[in-house]
This record gives C-alpha cells, structure tokens and sequence, in this order.
C-alpha cells in the first residue's frame, strides 16, 4: 500500500507479458484521439484510445480475466464492495506515443467531499503494459505523490476515506492525478473505473483469487 486514506496500491506482476501483448496487439489499429467527460477530444488529454468491453460469457478472454482480476482485487485487498455487469463501465485502453501527450490534472470520480450517491465511481485501476523511456508518470496532484510504473504494475485507488457506504463523505481532492507528458518512449496502460450500480444483483467473483498474492 502507497497512501491508506484514501487507499492507494500499487501492485507489482498484476498482468503477465502474454496478456499485454494480446491486448496492445489488438487495439492499436482500432485507436483514435482520447475523449474527455461530455465527448469530443481535447488538448486537456493528448493521447489515443479504445474501449475494451469484456465478455463474462468467455472467462478465458483476456479481457474479462483482467476486469474479473481487476473487481476481485478492489473488494479482496482494497474492500470495495464492487462487482462485474450491468452499471460498469469497460476497460479504456490509452495509448500515449507522441511527445508531450497527456492528461492533465483531473479526477476519475467525486472529489469534492460530497457524500457518496449509489450508482456512482468509486475507484480507478491502471495496468501498465508499455511504460516510457522518461515521463509519462502518474502524479497525485495535491499530494506530490508521483508513481514511477514498472511493465505489469497495477495502480489502485479508490474515492473514499472510509469504507464504501451510501452517505459517506468522498474524496476532497487527494485523488486528483494526471498523466505527465510523454517524453520518449511509449506508454499503454489499460484503465478502469468501478461503480456501485444502482440495484445491481452479485454475480460471479474470481474463485481462484488468492489476496495474498498482491500484498
């Protein structure tokens, strides 16, 4: 764990080489220019990307053994109650290759230290299949905390100084990050933000997930 409250992990090994490159190889032709909240693209985040959407019908695709991987770990280690289907979001694969691509200071989900409303994101999750030659690191704005990403890292953090019930007060800025500029190099990671959807039944967990494998 890098910070406790709220929680930020970084995970070493989280996603095996064949994965990434299953997953690199298979979105790049599909890229364009990143969107920002409300559509369109914009100079606020200079980079490419493709949703990734996982089938929880096939639990041998790569896709959905890392967002399975990805929910397991929020509710196992971070204790987040969180879980696949309806109401969540894909898996947004980024792709940063040119100079000074970004994302400047933003936050994934609540930040102003509203109390939490069911239906809404609650935590964010970035696997780091390619990291760059220099820059491209991941920088917690408010607390000087800079992530320098190793190949198949994982970057956890959730929304919450306490735990994730409806009426608990929300992050108040500490989760605000950016994506510094590229330098040289590439960078792809694939992202995830998980909600508590509004009335969302608990479908299958990962039963071979082993929380001692990530501390």
């Amino acid at each position: 764990m890098t910070q406790e409250s709220p929680p930020i992990y970084l995970v070493d090994d989280f996603v095996t080489d064949d994965e990434c490159e299953s997953m690199v190889r298979s979105t790049l032709p599909k890229m364009g220019p990143s969107q920002v909240g409300g559509g369109g693209a914009s100079s606020y985040r200079r980079s490419y990307s493709v949703n990734m959407v996982p089938d929880f019908e096939d639990a041998d695709h790569v896709i959905t053994r890392l967002a399975r991987r990805k929910f397991a770990f929020a509710r196992e280690v971070a204790k987040y109650d969180v879980w696949e289907g309806v109401g969540q979001e894909p898996i947004n694969a980024v792709y940063y290759k040119d100079d000074g691509d970004q994302y400047r200071p933003h936050c994934d989900g609540e930040c102003n230290g509203r109390r939490y409303k069911l239906g809404s994101r609650v935590a964010s999750s970035l696997a780091y299949c390619t990291v760059a030659d220099r820059g491209g690191y991941t920088l917690f704005t408010r607390t000087h905390l800079k992530v320098v990403p190793r190949q198949r890292q994982l970057l956890f953090f959730g929304y919450f100084f306490n735990e994730s019930k409806v009426g608990v007060p929300m992050d108040n800025g500490w989760t605000e990050h950016t994506g510094c500029p590229l330098r040289t190099g590439r960078k792809w990671i694939a992202t995830m933000c998980a909600a508590r959807p509004l009335g969302f039944p608990h479908l299958t967990t990962l039963a071979s997930f082993r929380p001692e494998q990530f501390t």
